[in-house]
C-alpha cells in the first residue's frame, strides 16, 4: 500500500496540472482591422488643385486602437478593433484620394493640419462618429514662411447606425468626408 500512495498523489497532481493548463490555454480574441473610405467626387475643371500634406493627430489619437470618447473627461479604446495603419498616415491618403491628384499649377493650394478628434462619443444612449481637424491652406508656389491663406478648425458629427464598431467607423468615414467637403470649399473661398 505504501508504494502506490506516492503513484496516486504524482497522478492527481499531473490531473491538476492539466486541468489548470487546459483553462490558460484559449485561443486570443480576433483582432479587427479598419481603413478610411471617402466618397470619390467628381472634379470639374473650376476644381480647385489641391495637395492632402501632413495631418498629424494628437496624442490620444496616435495608438492603432479607435478611440471612444465615454464623457467628456474619459477616453477608452477597441481592445481588438483597431486601425490597419496610423491615424495621420490614413486620413492623408483618403484625403488626397478624395480631393483627386493635384494639377501641376500655380494655384495648388496644399492642406496640413492637426487631428484634435477622430473618435466615437457616447452620450444618452447614442453612439456619434466625432471629426474634428485643423487645418491651413498654402499655395504651393509661394515661400513657406508666407501666411496661409486660411487656418480653420473643420467639424463634422454623424450619428452611428448601431452601438458596433463597423457602424462607428462607417459613421467617422461619412463624417471626414463632410469635413474635406469643407476644407475644399474653404479653398475655393481663398483663391
Amino acid at each position: 500500500m505504501r508504494g502506490r500512495r506516492p503513484r496516486l498523489g504524482a497522478a492527481l497532481a499531473a490531473a491538476a496540472l492539466l486541468l489548470v493548463a487546459a483553462g490558460c490555454v484559449t485561443a486570443p480574441p480576433q483582432t479587427y482591422y479598419y481603413t478610411l473610405a471617402l466618397p470619390a467626387v467628381e472634379r470639374t475643371e473650376d476644381s480647385p488643385s489641391i495637395e492632402a500634406g501632413r495631418f498629424r493627430a494628437t496624442e490620444p489619437l496616435q495608438r492603432h486602437a479607435i478611440l471612444i470618447r465615454t464623457a467628456p473627461t474619459e477616453l477608452e479604446y477597441y481592445a481588438n478593433h483597431r486601425w490597419a495603419a496610423r491615424l495621420d498616415d490614413l486620413t492623408q491618403q483618403e484625403l488626397q484620394r478624395f480631393f483627386g491628384l493635384p494639377d501641376v499649377r500655380e494655384d495648388t493650394v496644399a492642406l496640413s493640419g492637426t487631428i484634435l478628434a477622430f473618435e466615437q462619443v457616447e452620450h444618452a444612449g447614442e453612439v456619434e462618429a466625432h471629426v474634428r481637424i485643423e487645418a491651413e491652406g498654402r499655395r504651393k508656389s509661394v515661400s513657406p514662411e508666407a501666411p496661409p491663406l486660411f487656418r480653420e478648425y473643420f467639424e463634422a458629427r454623424v450619428q452611428a447606425a448601431s452601438h458596433t464598431p463597423q457602424a462607428v467607423v462607417r459613421a467617422l468615414c461619412e463624417a471626414l468626408g463632410r469635413v474635406a467637403a469643407d476644407m475644399a470649399e474653404a479653398v475655393q473661398r481663398s483663391l
